[in-house]
């Protein structure tokens, strides 16, 4: 019916689904969904509490802006510990703060929260290698240079952050995983010898534990922009009411092949999944299957 078996997978704390299909997402909208994950979160005053916590304690001055992101950045450096995932997961902010890790989509999820809960701008970025073997990147929103039909593997996420709200006049790069990069440095241009993902001759591809399907990179582009159409109209009011009661929930549901959903809603999960079935009727079986 799935695609793939479900087993039920009894676990002591939040919900996790893991859905099947993530391969056939190309890259720009996986940062889609990254990306409204990260600006849906960090509308929740939750999230802002902690965000002006973190500035105060780090004594950033108000309006100093450069200030705010070096501090947010540092902070999910040293307080959240990277770790390399077996299979793709991608984490509530809530949840990562909860278990006290994730991995570079997780702790980039993490970052872009705290910066949208105080209006600074930011966008996702991927590095990689190109076939010829000089470094790449490519930054969310610009036109896409294609996957490995074109001879580029993309094997790292982070951000750049805007130098002031509303009309940025400059960009730095922010990388999550290295603890005392400091704001502005970039792995592309910077040592790449502690990102073993960016060595070159690489078999296969991914940014965090996204393994990339070199065959499914024919996304419809009317479709382009999953992640909006699956956060742009959700209600916070209802994710932050019913957040409580979801934690508590010991059930789980796995899938063997596809992606993790962690520290999510149901609601949350069931508009991801409505949203993805505009990548296949077996998405929108999945949800109806899973009970959402």
């Amino acid at each position: 019916m799935l695609g793939a078996p479900v087993e039920r997978v009894p676990l002591d704390g939040p919900k996790v689904h893991h859905i099947s299909g993530w391969a056939d997402y190309d890259d720009p909208t996986r940062m889609s969904i990254i990306t409204n994950i990260a600006k849906q979160r960090g509308r929740d005053p939750r999230i802002a509490t902690l965000a002006v916590k973190i500035l105060r304690e780090a004594r950033v001055q108000p309006r100093d802006y450069v200030g705010q992101s070096k501090a947010l950045l540092k902070w999910v450096q040293n307080k959240l510990y990277y770790v390399n995932e077996p299979g793709e997961r991608l984490q509530d902010p809530l949840y990562t703060l909860r278990v006290g890790y994730g991995d570079c989509d997780d702790l980039v999820i993490m970052l872009g929260s705290l910066l949208e809960s105080i209006r600074m701008p930011w966008k996702v970025v991927i590095s990689g290698n190109h076939r010829s073997g000089k470094k790449i990147r490519y930054h969310h929103g610009e036109r896409f240079p294609g996957g490995p039909e074109r001879g580029n593997q993309w094997s790292h996420i982070y951000l750049m952050v805007g130098n002031q709200p509303f009309t940025p006049t400059g960009w730095s790069y922010a990388e999550v995983t290295l603890r005392g990069a400091p704001l502005g440095w970039d792995v592309v241009d910077g040592d790449h010898s502690l990102f073993p993902e960016l060595q070159p001759k690489r078999k296969r591809a991914m940014y965090g534990s996204m393994h990339l399907n070199p065959g499914h990179y024919s996304l419809n582009p009317g479709h382009h922009d999953l992640g909006a159409l699956a956060f742009g109209a959700m209600d916070m009011s209802s994710v932050g009411a019913g957040l409580p009661a979801f934690i508590s929930s010991p059930r789980s549901v796995y899938l063997p092949t596809g992606i993790t959903i962690a520290g999510f809603s149901p609601k949350q999960l069931a508009v991801i999944a409505g949203a993805a079935v505009l990548l296949g009727p077996t998405m929108g079986r999945l949800l109806g299957r899973l009970g959402l």
